[in-house]
């Protein structure tokens, strides 16, 4: 009876052990092999991706990479000193030159973005232009901008017809690493909370934007996303990316 209720015993566990591994090995995930690193530029100038961390800087047949290229090493930009967007060839390693921005830093680029409208040539990113801060959707090929948006970006919608701007001329006043100079918006630095600046929705076909939350109501929603610095206030406006 003991021999008979051990096998019974055994038996259960081992069937359980069966389900459980088969169960385990339909959620387990599978990660592509990653190659090391490799360097995509040769030239004597400094390089990085024109935009922040987790937005993708690959055209979607992963021939192209959109990348800044500076010889500035020591200090922070200001709005006289441009730097040069322009793509890196992944198959020869040439970089080709696209356009000047002067709407960049060295943390977030010109936070350029491939528009999945045409994930392969249409790209947008920010510039000073006329003393404005602007996105400009450029045509990587021919190298012509398709249209002017009257306001930077910050993020894109994974559609590609609408975009996230804030203040970045604010930005460089509360967190100067990641803003522009220039002066291209008002910053209301004088104002704590306005309740006429935040997060915008802009339309990347009308052009047209709308303030979807304030400063003011981020405060009374949660006054801890603030950071008192003397007598400024820093929101976290990096939480957009």
């Amino acid at each position: 009876m003991k021999k008979l209720v051990f096998l019974l015993l055994f038996f259960s566990i081992a069937v359980y052990g069966q389900k459980a591994k088969n169960i385990s090995s339909k959620n387990l995930v599978n990660f592509p092999t990653v190659s090391g690193p490799i360097q995509l530029t040769e030239e004597p100038y400094e390089h990085f991706f024109a935009s922040y961390y987790g937005i993708n800087s690959f055209s979607a047949n992963e021939r192209y990479a959109t990348v800044l290229r500076t010889e500035i090493k020591d200090h922070l930009p200001d709005e006289n000193e441009f730097a040069t967007l322009g793509l890196v060839d992944l198959k020869t390693k040439s970089f080709i030159t696209l356009a000047q921005t002067r709407a960049w830093n060295f943390q977030q680029g010109c936070m350029a973005h491939w528009l999945s409208t045409n994930p392969d040539s249409l790209i947008i990113y920010n510039d000073l232009r006329h003393g404005k801060f602007v996105s400009i959707i450029l045509n990587v090929h021919t190298k012509k901008e398709k249209k002017v948006i009257p306001f930077p970006i910050s993020a894109v919608s994974p559609n590609g017809k609408e975009a996230v701007s804030i203040n970045f001329s604010r930005l460089r006043e509360t967190r100067d690493s990641y803003g522009y100079g220039g002066g291209g918006q008002n910053p209301k630095i004088d104002q704590a909370y306005p309740n006429d600046d935040g997060i915008f929705l802009v339309d990347l076909e009308s052009g047209e934007a709308k303030l979807i939350v304030s400063l003011l109501e981020i405060k009374k929603i949660n006054k801890y996303l603030f950071i008192k610095s003397g007598k400024k206030q820093k929101f976290a406006y990096g939480s957009l990316n």
